[in-house]
């Protein structure tokens, strides 16, 4: 997949695939952000080089302490600047804004070339996150809480985030208890596609599938966790239910009736014919960030309303 460009993303960039760095792309280009100016902090000056934990700072209250973001971040004042993302960090754009700490989202592939040294030879607090999975994003939450260098705060201000990030995990962990039995025996596999051009899917490892799974629900896909698919292979799975992911707004309810796209409505899928295709939108259902809470609670209604449909779950 590919971070949730996001997300998925805002992923590590070289793990997404372009259609979600195209979805960050417009959403970065069409979401309204805040103008007003932000007072530079007096402690902590954050680069955060990840849409995704960008979210998670923002809810652990830490959006004025970001002094300078990636390409794709869309929810900051204008006034804080781009400085890249994994792919091109503009190390010269870095270096002007003084940071004491840079956050990424590289765990495997490491740092961008350079990056490691400069923050070594600056003083800066460089912590690199992995965030695929749903136990991926909790542990960021509590990681950034305790790993942040925390530069010119009081002790009061570092257990305030603390108490944060832990009430953070909590929502998330309530938004997803499981359904009753008796909805989730109801549920057939369940394909969630992040693109439609090309085809391709959240898969077992990323994190929507593991909510789909704390859910109760179950992913029509095997394999790895960002799937790229061919007609074929999806007329073959022939899933229960098909769930479209987007960040953009349409302006049309979520819960009206779907159509398949030409890609997919060619195929006489099943869940065609009997109307189980849905649409979750959130303007961060890309990001693996603090908005999985709400976006926990868009899924979850779905999956009701599936459950409530006709037709019995298939094998």
């Amino acid at each position: 997949m590919r971070s949730t460009r996001h997300s998925i993303s805002s992923h590590r960039r070289e793990a997404l695939p372009a259609c979600i760095l195209l979805c960050l792309a417009l959403l970065s280009s069409s979401c309204g952000q805040a103008t007003e100016p932000q007072t530079p902090p007096q402690g902590m000056r954050i680069v955060c080089l990840s849409p995704a934990v960008t979210d998670i700072l923002l809810a652990l209250d830490l959006g004025n302490r970001i002094v300078g973001r990636d390409t794709w971040e869309s929810q900051l004042p204008t006034v804080v600047p781009r400085v890249g993302d994994l792919m091109s960090v503009n190390l010269e754009a870095v270096l002007a804004l003084d940071p004491t700490d840079v956050v990424l989202q590289a765990r495997r592939a490491g740092a961008p070339g350079g990056l490691e040294s400069i923050a070594s030879a600056h003083g800066w607090r460089l912590v690199n996150l992995q965030i695929d999975a749903l136990a991926d994003v909790r542990q960021a939450v509590l990681h950034l809480a305790e790993g942040l260098s925390f530069i010119g705060e009081t002790d009061e201000m570092r257990r305030g985030i603390r108490a944060r990030a832990e009430r953070l995990v909590d929502e998330l962990d309530k938004a997803l208890r499981p359904m009753p039995s008796e909805a989730s025996d109801r549920l057939g596999p369940i394909m969630l596609l992040y693109s439609t051009d090309p085809l391709s899917a959240f898969g077992p490892g990323s994190y929507l599938s593991d909510m789909l799974a704390a859910l109760g629900g179950h992913n029509a896909l095997a394999g790895g966790a960002w799937q790229e698919l061919d007609a074929e292979r999806v007329r073959g799975i022939d899933p229960w239910a098909i769930i479209l992911v987007r960040s953009e707004s349409s302006g049309e309810p979520d819960d009206a009736p779907r159509q398949l796209p030409p890609s997919l409505a060619m195929l006489d899928l099943t869940c065609a014919s009997t109307g189980r295709v849905a649409l979750l939108r959130h303007s961060r259902a890309l990001l693996p960030g603090a908005s999985l809470v709400e976006v926990a609670a868009e899924l979850r209604a779905i999956l009701d309303r599936l459950a409530s449909s006709q037709g019995t779950r298939q094998p």
